[in-house]
């Protein structure tokens, strides 16, 4: 099992069974692309330092029981990726219950794991850039598709009471993109009008620089 602990997506330390290993400071996104080539068999757990001390070690081998488990965990009020993904899904899969393991494709780099064979299958989907959250919430909707468990998973910390009040969660620019590159081109309309009529933003830039993405579900 590899832990790699980071500060703002910054890599700083690779920890593997108990033992630091000297790895060079790549991008979170890239370590993680890495370290399941060169460790193939071994559980990537990632987490930032500012939870750290209430990352529960202990039950990871609970959690992580079978390969096809990714699962991960934040104690922010909010996700990477805004409600205003409602506008486009209504699945129980973005209304999270983050008292229980729950399932979703939403994703948090705080805490979580995956297992390095399902980061080399999905690695070719994904260019692994320097927006870790981004990495990991395109892995977890293109895995779901695929037979992946993600889940939201409080287990994975020995406290989840202390709100956390530094969670970015991303912007237009960010979240249109999302939309544009794992739902089908016309929720990209639909999620545009919805926020002009509902919330009265009229996000006409973030619209158009999603136009310039791929779909990343037609290369799956």
């Amino acid at each position: 099992m590899i832990i790699l602990y980071h500060n703002n997506n910054k890599l700083v330390q690779v920890v593997r069974n108990g033992e630091n290993l000297d790895f060079p400071q790549f991008s979170m996104a890239t370590a993680l692309v890495r370290l399941a080539e060169n460790y193939p068999q071994d559980w990537l757990i990632w987490c930032s330092e500012e939870v750290a001390s209430y990352l529960n070690c202990d039950n990871l081998e609970k959690i992580f029981h079978h390969y096809k488990i990714m699962a991960s965990y934040t104690m922010a009020k909010q996700f990477y990726i805004p409600a205003a993904i409602g506008y486009v899904e209504e699945s129980p899969f973005i209304k999270v219950n983050k008292q229980v393991s729950y399932p979703t494709w939403l994703m948090s780099a705080d805490a979580g794991g995956i297992h390095a064979s399902v980061v080399l299958k999905m690695g070719r989907l994904i260019p692994n850039g320097a927006d870790f959250e981004y990495f990991l919430n395109s892995m977890a909707k293109l895995g779901m598709i695929a037979g992946l468990f993600c889940y939201s998973e409080p287990r994975l910390l020995t406290t989840i009471n202390q709100e956390r009040n530094t969670k970015i969660t991303a912007g237009f620019f960010t979240l249109f993109r999302f939309v544009r590159q794992h739902y089908k081109k016309r929720w990209l309309l639909l999620l545009f009008l919805n926020l002009m009529l509902f919330e009265k933003r009229f996000p006409v830039a973030p619209f158009c620089y999603a136009l310039f993405f791929k779909s990343r579900k037609k290369s799956h």
